[in-house]
């Protein structure tokens, strides 16, 4: 893995939720215990892959793939999402926070913080298990 900025080192360090880092061309250079758990995935299907026509269920989602082109421009995004998980819905909000690296070049970190998990399915229009609703 690339040598991050210090900054990124701290929310790497800090950090407890589920968080991808991609680089500029939005190839995934970390993905962190929390992520893989969460959607039940390992890390080598992932990692040095690029984001875009990934099967991360989160990935599939085209308003992701555009908020990451848009924070590898300098954008700060915050955008609030749910999915279902084991008959439960979960409730993130994504924050995506362009980042730099020691070498200068750019890139995205993918941070996601539990809003709340509620035990229910709300609906049978709720989102489908396969995929996050934004």
């Amino acid at each position: 893995m690339r040598d991050f900025v210090e900054d990124l080192d701290t929310i790497l360090k800090y950090h407890s939720g589920p968080m991808l880092i991609f680089d500029k061309g939005l190839k995934i250079l970390h993905i962190n215990r929390e992520f893989l758990e969460l959607l039940d995935i390992t890390e080598d299907e992932f990692i040095d892959r690029i984001a875009e026509g990934s099967s991360i269920p989160l990935l599939g989602n085209p308003f992701i793939m555009s908020f990451l082109k848009d924070s590898l421009s300098g954008k700060e995004i915050t955008h609030e999402l749910s999915f279902r998980k084991d008959q439960k819905e979960h409730r993130y909000n994504a924050i995506l926070i362009p980042v730099s690296f020691y070498d200068g070049d750019r890139g995205v970190s993918l941070i996601l913080e539990s809003i709340c998990e509620s035990n229910t399915l709300a609906s049978s229009a709720s989102v489908p298990a396969a995929g996050p609703h934004i």
